[in-house]
């Protein structure tokens, strides 16, 4: 003779319980291919330091990435060298550091664009006007 346990509980509470271990598992899962897909998102680079129009072309070679930008307004702008294993936005950022150039990512597709920084003094400024307390500005 079998006896059940789920004959003594109502429908309804056997169909709450099976929706709440249905949504547990969903969000474990979910959370684990965010976590996978983060990691997916990391690429070897090495990008040597050269002019942006170059070092960003072999950018969306390694990246595989699709950049927008004037290449007349490259040209002459030295870049950095970038290598290590890096997601493709920490990378193109690393590479346009302190170069004037900067990277804006649109908010509704997400593509990538660079163009000259509009306030490229903007961080030396913040930084000279942060003096150490006690300093009174000549």
């Amino acid at each position: 003779m079998i006896i059940s346990t789920l004959g003594s509980r109502s429908p309804r509470r056997n169909f709450r319980g099976l929706l709440l271990a249905v949504f547990c598992l969903s969000s474990i899962f979910i959370v684990a291919l965010r976590l996978g897909a983060a990691e997916a998102t990391k690429k070897s680079f090495d990008l040597p330091a050269g002019d942006a129009a170059t070092t960003l072309k072999a950018f969306t070679q390694q990246s595989g990435e699709q950049i927008v930008y004037p290449v007349e307004q490259m040209r002459g702008v030295k870049t950095n060298a970038v290598t290590g294993e890096l997601s493709a936005r920490a990378a193109l950022d690393l590479m346009l550091k302190d170069t004037g150039l900067v990277a804006v990512q649109d908010e509704k597709t997400g593509a990538l664009a660079v163009r000259r920084d509009p306030n490229p003094n903007a961080s030396r400024v913040a930084q000279t006007e942060q003096r150490p307390p006690g300093k009174k500005q000549d």
